[in-house]
């Protein structure tokens, strides 16, 4: 029964988890541009509500 830990293994060997370590980091970081741009869109009357 040791399959899932080799699973595990390979999971954390292979650069899956830096890949989405990195993803969330970038999407962590481009957030407060993205509402700025979504916000900068909207209507006065949208943007205060």
């Amino acid at each position: 029964g040791d399959n899932s830990a080799s699973w595990l293994k390979r999971f954390f060997h292979s650069g899956i988890i830096l890949y989405i370590i990195l993803i969330v980091l970038a999407v962590i970081y481009i957030m407060p541009f993205v509402t700025q741009i979504a916000t900068s869109f909207k209507t006065d009357a949208d943007a205060t509500a």
